[in-house]
């Protein structure tokens, strides 16, 4: 049986964590195993603490780890599916550099906003 998705299967909602469509089982209610254990919403973690220095593209859209469990930092690989975190989709406004933050504890994600110097 294929997986419900909610965003294109009207009348059927979002499924109860941690029962949501699993890649690994492919079944639409069984508990996948990348959440085993997983709390609903995990904190984030530090993946560094000093921001990412990253060059944008006006008008392109752009995926940044909010969990700072991915392996492509600044930029979301899926890593947050195992601890309920979701990342944060912008779009670039001109094309600069731009300063992502490392410490995921800034006031102005997914910018950086210097909340790093308080981590210990």
């Amino acid at each position: 049986m294929p997986a419900i998705n909610p965003a294109i299967d009207p009348g059927v909602g979002p499924r109860p964590f941690p029962y949501q469509a699993c890649p690994h089982r492919g079944a639409a209610l069984s508990p996948c195993p990348a959440l085993q254990g997983a709390t609903e919403m995990s904190e984030p973690i530090p993946a560094q603490k000093a921001p990412y220095g990253v060059n944008v593209e006006a008008g392109n859209d752009y995926v940044w780890c909010a969990c700072g469990r991915s392996a492509t930092q600044p930029f979301c690989d899926g890593s947050h599916r195992a601890v309920g975190l979701r990342p944060l989709v912008f779009k670039a406004q001109k094309s600069e550099e731009v300063w992502l933050c490392g410490c995921k504890a800034s006031a102005n994600k997914p910018f950086c906003d210097g909340s790093h110097n308080k981590i210990k």
